[in-house]
Parts: C-alpha cells; structure tokens; sequence
C-alpha cells in the first residue's frame, strides 16, 4: 500500500492545533491573521464542514478552501491556498 502525502494546508492547521494545544482537536474555529479556519476532527459533518476536513475563508476574496489530510483547495483566487499557507507558517514559526 502507497503512503499518500498529507496535504501541506491541513498539516500547518494540524502543526499550529498541536502547538495550541488541542489534540485531539475535535470540532474548532480560530483565526490566523485575516483567515477564518474551522476543523472538524469528529467522524461526523458539523456547520457544513465534513468530517476530518477544514474550511478557510478569509473576507478578501469570494469563496472558500476545504481541505482534508490528502488534498483539497481553493474555490476563489489562484494564490489563495499559497496565501494561506504562508500566513500559517508565520504563524506557527512565533511559538
């Protein structure tokens, strides 16, 4: 069986989750700079987030990412997903 290679978004949310302290994370929202961030962690679908995904918005653009450990993307501007990522590297580069 091939190892499919995490999703480089839903890492960072899972690297800044661990660093908060909040594994096992259930079902959380937070904030990251202007980006909103919602995870479901429960097997089950909560506030339209399916289960084991996370949805990032962020008021600039039209649209929205969902992403689960082995993909996922954007559904707006092609450098949003980029956008967000560097914004959760910064961030889990303070602590």
């Amino acid at each position: 069986m091939t190892e499919r290679p995490i999703c480089e978004a839903f890492d960072l949310i899972r690297q800044y989750a661990e660093q908060q302290g909040w594994i096992p994370i259930g079902f959380r929202s937070f904030r990251v700079g202007d980006w909103g961030v919602t995870v479901n962690g429960t097997g089950e679908r909560r506030d339209d987030v399916p289960p084991f995904h996370a949805r990032v918005e962020n008021a600039r653009y039209v649209g929205l990412m969902l992403f689960s450990p082995f993909g996922g993307g954007a559904m707006g501007f092609a450098d949003t997903e980029a956008e967000f990522c560097a914004a959760m590297r910064r961030e889990t580069d303070k602590t």
